[in-house]
Order: C-alpha cells, then sequence, then structure tokens
C-alpha cells in the first residue's frame, strides 16, 4: 500500500516491473500512463500482459471508448483464470452514454465459456458466469439503472467474489444486487481472453484485477489514492 501512497504523490513514476509485492495483483493499466498509449501495451503488473487495442484511443486520463467495438484484450493466461478462487476487480470510468449492452471487464472463449460484468438493456448492471453452456453465475443490481449515472461523470467501480458471495460498489457505496443464479462454490473458469469496456462509451481511466477479496479498507485507500485524477 506504500507504494500505492507514492504512486498518489507522484503521478508520472509507476513502480518499476516486479516492485509491486502483492503477488494477488493479476492486471493492473493505468490507461493514462504514456507507457500504455501504444498498441501492444504492456500491462504494469507483475504479470506484464502484454494487451492488444482495437479503437479505444489514448488521452491523458485513459483509454476513450466508442461505444461499439472498441476494446482491449489481453491474451489468456492462468493468472487471469479466477476458476473458484476469490477476486477483486476494480475500475474507473467515465460515461458518454449507457448502451444497451456495455461491459467494464470479461474474460471470454465464446458464448457458452465467458464471464462478463455489464450494463444490460433491462436496464441493470449485471454480472454473468457461464461454464460450457451452463449458468455459473448471475446477479443484477436491484435498484440501481442506467438513468442514475450521471453522465460525463467518472465513477470508481468495484466487483467482488469472497467465499460464495459477491458484491459489488460504486464510489464506495454497496449497489443492491438480486441473485439470479448464486455463485457459490462454482468455477468461472475459461481460456478465453480477458476484455476491457467492449461498448464501453466513454473512458475508462484505470483498472485492476486482484486475485483475492481486498477487504473493505484497501479497496477505499486505493479509491482514495487515485480519485484525484478523476475529479
Amino acid at each position: 500500500m506504500a507504494l500505492l501512497t507514492q504512486y498518489a504523490r507522484k503521478p508520472l513514476v509507476l513502480p518499476k516491473k516486479g516492485v509491486i509485492m502483492d503477488s494477488s495483483l493479476v492486471f493492473w493499466a493505468p490507461l493514462w500512463h504514456p507507457h500504455l498509449s501504444l498498441s501492444p501495451f504492456v500491462t504494469k503488473d507483475p504479470q506484464a500482459h502484454s494487451c492488444t487495442v482495437t479503437g479505444a484511443l489514448w488521452t491523458p486520463q485513459g483509454r476513450t471508448f466508442d461505444g461499439l467495438d472498441d476494446k482491449i484484450s489481453a491474451p489468456h493466461n492462468t493468472a487471469l483464470d479466477f476458476a473458484a478462487d476469490d477476486f477483486t476487480i476494480l475500475g474507473w470510468f467515465y460515461h458518454h452514454s449507457i448502451p444497451d449492452w456495455a461491459e467494464y471487464s470479461a474474460k471470454s472463449l465464446d458464448a457458452n465459456n465467458r464471464w462478463l460484468w455489464y450494463w444490460h438493456s433491462d436496464p441493470q448492471l449485471y454480472f454473468s458466469a457461464f461454464v460450457g453452456g451452463a449458468t455459473k453465475a448471475n446477479y443484477r443490481s436491484t435498484t440501481l439503472v442506467r438513468s442514475a449515472i450521471t453522465l460525463n461523470s467518472w465513477y470508481f467501480m468495484e466487483l467482488k467474489r469472497t467465499g460464495i458471495s459477491l458484491t459489488m460498489s460504486m464510489n464506495g457505496t454497496n449497489i443492491a444486487l438480486t441473485t439470479l443464479t448464486a455463485i457459490s462454490t462454482n468455477s468461472i473458469t475459461n481460456t478465453g481472453n480477458g476484455r476491457i469496456g467492449l461498448a464501453h462509451d466513454g473512458l475508462a481511466g484505470e483498472i485492476w484485477w486482484y486475485k483475492r477479496s481486498l477487504s473493505p479498507l484497501e479497496t477505499e485507500f486505493i479509491r482514495l489514492a487515485t480519485r484525484w485524477r478523476y475529479s
């Protein structure tokens, strides 16, 4: 956490490869940084994923997505396969609009083997996971709908699995969820690519994937240490 504090004080100085000591950090993409302005770019986590950019133009605040087919892809490896492990996904997102289908993060081999964190046309926020065509998890926001999102504003979004439970939060506030299919002890494994921002209309500033359940204090520290960039 001291490294993140240092990063917040010196926003253009990132820890060198391998210095981040938390081995559970399996994907970290500060998309605003010039090192990540090309395609492919290499993430700043110890895994150093080589990510391919489709569209998603670079800006000093992050990558901007067109709400259609722009995306960032990371090739499959075992570090990105959460399987039945706990995980936490965090991200700063800015919305010009929210299309009928808009992903924050996903990992997808095909329609039968994938997980997705996304806005749906109905119009709630969802997390869904499928393995071999079987639904392994399906949750939607109970009261949060697309119209509640203030457009042209930044939001800090969190998705977290802790044991047999799944939670989401927005700007540090819990999002009430309706369970359609409980994740329970299910594995959500697949060998597809990781994906950021497909059909997202706006910007993504910074993305973290952890292969563990971060504590509320850890998540809040990250949010507070980085929000100056998005205020």
